[in-house]
């Protein structure tokens, strides 16, 4: 994000609170633009440091049922909250099946997509 920062057409300014502290280009004002802060895209500060939330992340992939074998039965089971989760891993289920796995199906994807990203978080946290 840091470095992508350099390229947006706007000033971007890290929301206060525990995450990692990020360090964005100044960047001038553009004469007769609206140079007001909103708050585009932001889920406000940070609620703890990134282990405490890689822990909980972890702990509610952990929590979610297993995907069965139709998608759409599934998000039907899911919660607000556990869908929001899902949605999380769309991104590495979509590179899974770009990577080779297109022959097996989307639950099953989702399943590798979920054990691989708690995976992952145990390369950090223990």
């Amino acid at each position: 994000l840091e470095k992508a920062s350099k390229y947006l057409d706007a000033q971007l300014i890290q929301a206060e609170g525990l995450g990692e502290n990020l360090v964005f280009p100044k960047k001038k004002a553009i004469i007769g633009r609206n140079n007001n802060i909103t708050p585009f895209f932001s889920a406000g500060s940070s609620a703890g440091n990134w282990q405490d939330f890689l822990k909980n992340y972890r702990t509610q992939l952990n929590n979610l049922p297993k995907p069965g074998t139709s998608l759409s039965e599934y998000f039907e089971i899911l919660n607000s909250d556990q869908k929001d989760i899902c949605t999380t891993l769309y991104p590495s289920a979509a590179a899974l099946r770009r990577s080779g796995m297109d022959r097996i199906n989307g639950a099953e994807i989702l399943n590798y997509a979920i054990e691989w990203t708690i995976g992952e978080i145990k390369n950090y946290i223990l």
